[in-house]
């Protein structure tokens, strides 16, 4: 099943000697940072070495009521 924030952050203080606060805020600052990459003003992709990659895609705007299938 999902994590859920609150489950995660508990975990991670459970293995590291850092409180549930300093996690969260560790996890609030790679937020801010993800976040301010993928901005459209940012660099357009964030990517966390060894784990995952997020890039931003430029999808044309679409007509209301088109139906795309995948």
């Amino acid at each position: 099943s999902r994590l859920t924030k609150s489950a995660m952050l508990g975990m991670i203080a459970e293995n590291t000697e850092l409180s549930r606060k300093q996690v969260g805020d560790v996890l609030g600052q790679l937020e801010a940072l993800m976040l301010g990459s993928v901005h459209p003003n940012g660099a357009g992709e964030f990517m966390f070495p060894g784990l995952f990659k997020v890039v931003l895609r430029k999808v044309p705007a679409r007509k209301a009521g088109t139906l795309i299938r995948n």
